[in-house]
């Protein structure tokens, strides 16, 4: 591609120049504002089950956080594990196995979730009645 063609501004934030305490700031406020307004999601959720459906119904919502945690747990580790080779061909501005690595993360990511979707709803209540001590 020439220069022409180019637009002078990128989409990719280059990380590894300029301020460190700026980029940092940059890259962990967001998060931090997305941690925030999931807890205030589960904080709503709670209120609101507790106070429409009962104690009945907010037990059946907290029993199933360990099993949403251990869930969440594993794909956030998988997706750290794929970041790693992604960021190491960015770093070296190999972006063709960068892009490559992209795409198997992706397709990777879309097979764990058809295995997780499966052994989920394999596990549903009325098969592992057992599994999880619910009310009945």
């Amino acid at each position: 591609m020439d220069t022409k063609t180019k637009t002078s501004r990128s989409l990719i934030k280059d990380m590894t120049s300029g301020s460190p305490a700026k980029l940092i700031l940059g890259f962990a406020v967001p998060m931090l504002l997305g941690m925030l307004f999931q807890q205030f999601y589960s904080m709503v959720d709670t209120v609101i089950v507790g106070k429409f459906l009962g104690v009945d119904a907010l037990a059946a919502v907290g029993s199933t956080d360990a099993v949403n945690f251990m869930i969440n747990g594993f794909v956030i580790g998988l997706c750290s594990g794929f970041a790693i080779p992604v960021s190491q061909r960015f770093g070296a501005r190999d972006y063709k196995d960068m892009r490559r690595f992209a795409a198997n993360a992706g397709w990777l990511s879309l097979i764990f979730a058809a295995v997780m979707t499966v052994s989920g709803t394999s596990a549903s209540p009325h098969r592992s009645h057992g599994f999880l001590p619910t009310p009945s």
